[in-house]
This record gives structure tokens, C-alpha cells and sequence, in this order.
């Protein structure tokens, strides 16, 4: 499925794709966040709100920033996940608002403290725009991207937690597994397995 998404945002192209499942990659490792999440996200922001971002390289960019912005912050994985779906539907929308705005508030502290610091706005001020439909898809982007070393160096000083070795480690073996499942899928979507298949039924 989530070949299929980095397809789409790939524009249908084979090479694109595999430049794009690569940089994916890396960037997951970077931000030690699984493969297969960091990809979901990629290709949901690609799919719904690709046309918000400069290109792809923006978009994996994006998501790096957040995940490593959600360890600095502790958030948990439901908490991440519930942030990433909010932020995906705010950008696609262009407006950050709303129960959007109030679950980036909980879940995503760091992307609030960017926002405030690119605004140059304090909370209660935030608050207004939100509400007033002020900040949107661009200014959000921003923000992030202007935050973007801040991120990086709190970053560098998180201790390597098992948790996140073990992200990193199963990421290869995700990869390394991965020409296997395609061979698996071309067989199982065979025309000879489904009659093998049909002919058990």
C-alpha cells in the first residue's frame, strides 16, 4: 500500500519512485522513525496536499522535521500518529484551525513553538489566527522549515534510546526484505495461483 502511495506522489514513474523510496528511506533512518510510517506519511502529504510544497524533497523534508520535533517533545506513537493526521488534513484544507488546531496544541508542542517563533506572536495570539483562519498551509510549512535547525541541534542531543536503535535496525530489515515481498505479491497475483487457488475452493 504504501509502494502504491509513493507511486502516486512519484507521478507513475519508476525511477522517481525508487529516488523518492531512497531519500524516504534515509530520512527515516535520520530521524530514527519506522520506515513504513515515515512513508504513510510521505505519501498522504504527497497525495492530499502535494501541490502546498515546493517538491517531494520538500515534502520528505517535512516529515523528518516533524518526527524528530515529536522525540524532542516525548510524544507518544498515538500521539504522533493523531498529529500527523491533523497536520495532513490542515495543510490539505489550508487551514490550520479548529479540533486541528487544538490537536496540534496537545500533541505537537514543538510545531506550536515554531509557529509562534516564526510569527513572532505569543499563544493567545495564535490562538486568534487559528480561529480566524490565518494560519494556513504555507505559513504552517514555513514555520517548520524556519525552525528546521532549532529541530536539528535539539535533535543531536537526545540519548540513543534502544527504541530508537531498534526503529533503525528494523528499517533494513523492512528494506531487505522487500524484493522478496514483491516476488511474493507477483506470484500470489498470478494468473496460475489464482486457478491453483479456485480450483481448492
Amino acid at each position: 500500500m504504501n509502494d502504491a502511495k509513493l507511486n502516486l506522489v512519484a507521478g507513475g514513474d519508476k525511477a522517481k519512485k525508487n529516488e523518492l523510496e531512497a531519500k524516504t528511506f534515509a530520512a527515516a533512518q535520520r530521524s530514527t522513525t519506522d520506515y513504513l510510517e515515515f512513508t504513510k506519511a510521505v505519501g498522504k502529504l504527497g497525495i492530499l496536499a502535494g501541490d502546498k510544497f515546493k517538491n517531494n524533497d520538500s515534502i520528505v523534508r517535512f516529515v523528518e522535521l516533524m518526527n524528530k520535533s515529536f522525540q524532542i517533545s516525548g510524544a507518544e506513537t498515538s500521539e504522533r500518529n493523531a498529529a500527523m493526521l491533523q497536520l495532513t488534513q490542515a495543510i490539505a484544507s489550508n487551514r490550520l484551525q479548529g479540533d486541528e488546531f487544538r490537536s496540534i496544541l496537545e500533541n505537537a508542542p514543538m510545531v506550536m513553538d515554531a509557529l509562534n517563533r516564526s510569527l513572532g506572536v505569543g499563544q493567545d495570539e495564535l490562538k486568534k489566527m487559528a480561529k480566524e483562519g490565518q494560519i494556513t498551509a504555507d505559513v504552517l510549512i514555513k514555520a517548520m522549515f524556519d525552525a528546521g535547525k532549532r529541530i536539528e541541534d535539539m535533535y543531536k542531543e537526545l540519548p540513543m534510546t534502544w527504541e530508537r536503535h531498534w526503529a533503525k535496525l528494523k528499517n533494513v530489515g523492512v528494506l531487505a526484505f522487500k524484493p522478496i515481498n514483491e516476488q511474493l505479491t507477483k506470484l500470489f497475483n498470478s494468473e496460475k495461483f489464482q486457478q491453483v487457488i479456485n480450483g481448492i475452493c
